[in-house]
């Protein structure tokens, strides 16, 4: 089976057209540090999560009227954390999905939508340190897992024990990459890299 890791399109053209979000999730109007409630299963915080869109100068912005022309992404990534516009989620989709939760971030002021969370059950380091070589620019990394530790009933999981910030990374299968591939636009925002395994 092939494993791929989930990628956002960092092209500055395609972003000049979108509205961008501040890189922080927050629950009850306090900044969370979101992967620990993750780890924690803390569904009383990730059922209230809320994000806040940002100009391009860095400044909060609570109403979608004061943008002249940038519109809501279908896709956007906080915190490594993909995030699916509820217009373009489709539930059908992933009902098949096993070990895989969505929950509401709702986009703080007046906008037209909110966001899907796509969360999974299982948080698995499976690394293979000794093959693996991690830099701090992306592009002179190179990731290898073990793949004796990756359950065989999953369709996706959050991988551990890469990011030096200590964020996760989302790992999907095949299939999961299809039915990803499915929604709108999901072409021009998500990457899909293809995994190595010892």
């Amino acid at each position: 089976m092939k494993w791929f890791r989930i990628l956002l399109n960092e092209d500055n053209k395609i972003w000049r057209k979108y509205i961008i979000f501040r890189e922080m999730f927050s629950c009850n109007n306090n900044e969370i540090e979101i992967c620990k409630n993750i780890e924690l299963k803390d569904y009383n915080t990730l059922n209230n999560l809320t994000i806040h869109a940002l100009d391009h100068n860095g400044k909060i912005v609570n109403d979608q009227k004061l943008y002249e022309k940038q519109i809501l992404p279908n896709f956007a990534m906080i915190n490594n954390l993909l995030l699916i516009k509820d217009e373009v989620y489709k539930n059908i989709i992933f009902e098949s999905t096993n070990e895989m939760k969505t929950f509401i971030v709702k986009l703080a002021g007046k906008f037209e939508n909110d966001y899907q969370l796509m969360c999974f059950e299982n948080i698995i380091d499976c690394v293979d340190s000794k093959k693996s070589i991690r830099k701090e620019f992306e592009t002179f990394s190179k990731m290898v897992l073990d793949k004796r530790k990756i359950p065989k009933n999953i369709n996706g999981f959050f991988l551990s024990g890469w990011d030096w910030y200590g964020q996760y990374e989302n790992i999907v299968n095949e299939s999961l990459k299809e039915n990803l591939l499915k929604l709108n636009k999901s072409s021009e925002f998500l990457n899909f890299k293809e995994l190595e395994f010892e």
